[in-house]
């Protein structure tokens, strides 16, 4: 999945406002995340971000 695709499907699935889950592009190759979340954050969407990651 190219990156701009993998942007466009986290903004879809973290669409709350104010953010609750942060994806924080760490390196692009080999390709490494770092997620942060907060108390209020939707544990679905937190799974559905870390498969879209791995």
């Amino acid at each position: 999945m190219r990156f701009d695709e993998l942007i466009e499907s986290l903004e879809e699935i973290n669409d709350e406002t104010p953010h609750h889950i942060w994806v924080t592009i760490v390196s692009q190759e080999p390709r490494q995340f770092e997620i942060k979340a907060d108390e209020k954050a939707n544990l679905d969407k937190l799974q559905k971000i870390q498969q879209l990651l791995c």
